[in-house]
């Protein structure tokens, strides 16, 4: 949904930001929209700071999770 719905794309990409921060980062590297997407919720929702809510357990490989709440977790406290 997340490609045809801003909502649903806002949704995720804060779930994304959240929960597998340090993917997020990588990809952000190597594509501007990506890139833009993280700058704008570190910086305007989180004021610059990134929440340690949990850690990914799993790894990007080419194709976007279509569903971020579907993937391993490490919960942080």
């Amino acid at each position: 949904y997340a490609s045809y719905d801003i909502f649903e794309d806002f949704a995720e990409s804060f779930a994304y930001f959240v929960l597998q921060n340090e993917v997020f980062a990588e990809r952000a590297q190597n594509n501007k929209a990506i890139a833009a997407k993280y700058i704008w919720f570190r910086d305007v929702l989180f004021d610059g700071n990134i929440p340690h809510i949990a850690s990914g357990k799993s790894y990007y490989k080419d194709k976007a999770p279509w569903d971020v709440t579907k993937l391993k977790y490490a919960w942080n406290g």
